[in-house]
């Protein structure tokens, strides 16, 4: 493997974790959404909503960028003699990816599951003071799920994914 794979490596995973930042900005965008068809001040949510949209489509470009033009930026950020240095031969760029991946999983799983454990939590309690339930709470639930989906892709099929990321395109 040479240095250049391993900067490949780090410019795919750094995509991958930008796209799934961008599904927390979700929240955001459902939040204004929800709140503005539920009241009349959808007006003074528009600002929210507008930033929201922009922010989750830039972040998303950049991650396509990142993940899917990755020779052009290695060809910007590394030195010819980048690609040729080899590094130690017993490390595949699919094994770090496929490490890499699980760890996103992980960490996935790790971050999003108290969150909506505690979301839940504070549903309960809502209902059961008779409290009315905010449905800006269920957008959360939304984005949770969809990134509790996202760890378990990643845990179950972090080789398919280690070996789509590291063909030579």
């Amino acid at each position: 493997m040479k240095k250049t794979d391993l900067y490949d490596v780090a410019v795919k995973l750094l995509g991958i974790y930008l796209f799934v930042s961008a599904l927390n900005s979700l929240k955001d965008i459902v939040f204004a959404l929800v709140a503005g068809f539920s009241s009349q001040t959808f007006n003074d949510l528009w600002p929210l909503l507008s930033i929201g949209l922009a922010s989750f489509g830039i972040m998303l470009l950049i991650s396509w960028v990142l993940i899917f033009k990755t020779r052009h930026l290695l060809n910007i950020i590394s030195s010819p003699e980048d690609k040729h240095e080899l590094l130690d031969p017993s490390l595949s760029k699919q094994s770090v990816y496929e490490i890499a991946l699980t760890l996103l999983g992980l960490c996935l799983f790790a971050f999003t599951v108290p969150e909506l454990a505690f979301k839940l939590k504070v549903q309960v309690q809502m209902v059961q003071n008779n409290i009315p339930v905010n449905p800006v709470d269920a957008g959360f639930a939304f984005v949770g799920t969809i990134k509790l989906i996202m760890g378990f892709f990643a845990l179950l099929y972090s080789r398919s994914i280690a070996g789509w990321l590291s063909r030579s395109r």
